[in-house]
């Protein structure tokens, strides 16, 4: 079985978007690295074109909000943990991708993980080059914000 056929089997689109909704109500609150906007429209219009890392991430936070005890939320972590080793092309969705994974690891009391996913963090943070303020003609306003969040949310 494909991720995606995974994916499909073992969670509705309504389940997706209550788990989604728990990270922003609990979690971009106080680190805003996500726009609910965009993201939640990307959920429900583009699933296939959203990277599957922030995707898994997104679910593991978010069903932990919903139930800590729910085994899902560290199936969903492991299959994040999974991509981030084989993440070549380092984005956006990738620095927000590992903040959230190291929120989950904090709460969930690993914070050997959550170290080790910080210095990924601020890897990907140095190689998206979230440091240098970008120009309007080569980023939108959008992305320039998401930029701007990355970074401040992961330090």
């Amino acid at each position: 079985m494909s991720d995606e056929e995974e994916e499909n089997a073992l969670i509705s689109s309504e389940l997706a978007l209550l788990w989604a909704n728990n990270v922003f109500q609990y979690f971009n609150i106080f680190f805003p690295i996500l726009s609910r906007q965009h993201f939640l429209f990307q959920l429900t219009h583009q699933k296939r074109s959203m990277n599957p890392l922030l995707r898994y991430a997104i679910y593991a936070l978010g069903c932990r909000y919903n139930n800590p005890e729910d085994r899902n939320a560290q199936h969903w972590f492991d299959k994040a943990f999974t991509l981030v080793d084989h993440e070549i092309n380092v984005s956006l969705s990738t620095v927000q991708a590992l903040a959230i994974m190291c929120w989950y690891s904090y709460l969930s009391g690993d914070i050997q993980q959550c170290h080790h996913l910080r210095r990924q963090l601020y890897r990907a943070v140095y190689d998206c080059n979230l440091g240098q303020e970008v120009t309007t003609a080569n980023h939108s306003v959008v992305e320039q914000e998401m930029r701007r969040r990355g970074l401040w949310a992961s330090y």
